[in-house]
């Protein structure tokens, strides 16, 4: 039970920003006195923390949320560095040549290229949240309801890549 209420409070920037305060404030409900215990630090720590500044962190009206794109950019930059502490002339031409994959970037989506299609499990992951917000905006589901669906996707190695 303990796992299924810190997926809910990591799935809290999934939800509207304004159903936040009392889905927070129900998490810990539907445990045990001593698992409530067990988690009292952690709470005590979001209260304190992230519960004063919940517009910053919330991404329920982002449409893309995930940073893969700036994952894969760093991952492929320091492919291109070869080294973890290169030096200036390396660095220079490791820019240099970013510069123009950036140009040629550019170029094929100017000329109507289609970016690279997502991955399948991604592609199933989105269309299963898009169906959950569209059955809470229907009024199908509470917001309790869609905290508890979409917890199924964070910190699930399922759908880890999302």
């Amino acid at each position: 039970m303990i796992r299924s209420v810190t997926r809910q409070m990591m799935t809290l920037t999934l939800v509207p920003e304004q159903y936040v305060p009392s889905l927070f404030a129900n998490l810990g409900q539907e445990i045990s006195d001593s698992e409530r215990d067990e988690l009292a630090g952690l709470f005590k720590y979001f209260n304190d923390y992230w519960m004063r500044r919940i517009s910053v962190w919330n991404v329920f009206d982002v449409l893309e949320k995930t940073n893969n794109f700036s994952k894969g950019y760093n991952n492929r930059f320091k492919r291109r560095l070869q080294k973890t502490h290169p030096n200036i002339w390396l660095f220079i031409n490791s820019i240099r040549k970013e510069v123009s994959t950036v140009h040629d970037l550019i170029t094929q989506v100017n000329t109507g290229m289609q970016p690279r299609t997502k991955r399948l499990k991604s592609r199933i992951a989105e269309q299963r949240i898009t169906e959950l917000y569209n059955r809470f905006n229907n009024n199908q589901i509470t917001p309790h309801d869609l905290l508890r669906e979409l917890s199924s996707f964070v910190a699930n190695e399922k759908y880890n890549e999302i």
